[in-house]
């Protein structure tokens, strides 16, 4: 296994094990953690590097040849001599930390995602420019919260690639086909409720008083419903304005978790290529079935080396 870090567009050399330090309390952690997300979660990454690094520094993790995550730096801890524990942010959390205020007036969805990165200060790229039309306002409301609603209500994803860029994308279109193949371990099975049916609640005043008022006032909620039978999924969004929107939103949500009735996990010999949103394949021993990857984390440690853990989510076949 070899690998190394780019700070600020020089690269280091990875610390993995090597020479203890004398004092517990001079050393840091020599393992590498890289998790990466396809959840409005952040990805992360922690090494440790022979140079010093600073807060806000770029940062670049490659594991043989293969760009695993790009970021910025958040925190360093000072090891013995040389070295230095990093700990490095994706995008999302970028998004995440900023609190915007908002409006929307009737924009196609595509403008309104432009007007919230030229806000917030992020590159969004887009593989797809929906134009459903956004007219809404945010107050004081995460930027990676408004992405979501967005994507939501145009059946669109985001996906955040090794450069550290969002892109706006359909689900159709992403992802990479791998075999699985030197499997640790794993366990592929039903970890989702069955939902049979979902239930959107859009904006009106009442939405926001709540069930209770609503026979004090005359305007009713945006409500609209896919599916038949319980569990449902209750969906409330004060974006949703319009029983198009509330329509649409129910189909989509129902698609989505349908596709998701299973999941599970697989621990592999380190694969740096896999990525959220690709699709694995086990073997014809072992059900043969594929699955979608929803969330990826490398480790490598001394003792067990480089290890890969999927977790999996809706099978495909």
């Amino acid at each position: 296994v070899f690998g190394d870090v780019i700070l600020n567009g020089g690269a280091t050399p990875l610390v993995i094990g090597g020479e203890k330090p004398q004092s517990a309390g001079s050393g840091v952690e020599t393992n590498v953690l890289a998790k990466i997300r396809s959840t409005n979660k952040a990805s992360v990454a922690r090494a440790t590097v022979l140079e010093s690094a600073e807060t806000g520094d770029s940062f670049q993790l490659r594991i043989q040849d293969e760009s695993v995550l790009t970021g910025e730096v958040t925190k360093t801890t000072p090891g013995v001599g040389a070295r230095t524990r990093v700990v490095c942010f994706g995008v999302l959390h970028k998004l995440k930390q900023a609190q915007v205020d908002v409006t929307f007036d009737a924009v196609s969805a595509t403008a309104a995602l432009r007007q919230l990165s030229s806000a917030v200060g992020f590159d969004i790229k887009f593989q797809v420019q929906p134009t459903e039309t956004i007219s809404t306002s945010f107050k004081q409301k995460p930027a990676d919260e408004i992405v979501s609603k967005i994507t939501k209500l145009t059946d669109t994803i985001t996906v955040v690639s090794p450069d550290n860029k969002l892109i706006l994308t359909d689900a159709k279109t992403v992802g990479q086909t791998f075999n699985l193949s030197r499997i640790i371990d794993a366990s592929p099975g039903s970890r989702r409720p069955q939902y049979e049916s979902v239930q959107v609640i859009g904006n009106t005043p009442t939405a926001k008083r709540g069930l209770q008022a609503r026979h004090l006032i005359s305007s009713q909620p945006v409500l609209a419903e896919a599916g038949d039978g319980q569990p449902s999924f209750i969906y409330e969004d004060d974006s949703i304005t319009s029983q198009t929107q509330a329509n649409n939103t129910a189909q989509k949500l129902l698609k989505r978790l349908k596709k998701q009735q299973k999941g599970g996990f697989a621990a592999v010999i380190g694969r740096p290529e896999i990525r959220p949103f690709d699709t694995v394949v086990f073997p014809p021993a072992q059900g043969g079935s594929t699955f979608t990857v929803s969330e990826v984390t490398h480790k490598i440690t001394e003792n067990e080396g480089f290890i890969t853990r999927l977790k999996l989510g809706g099978e495909l076949t």
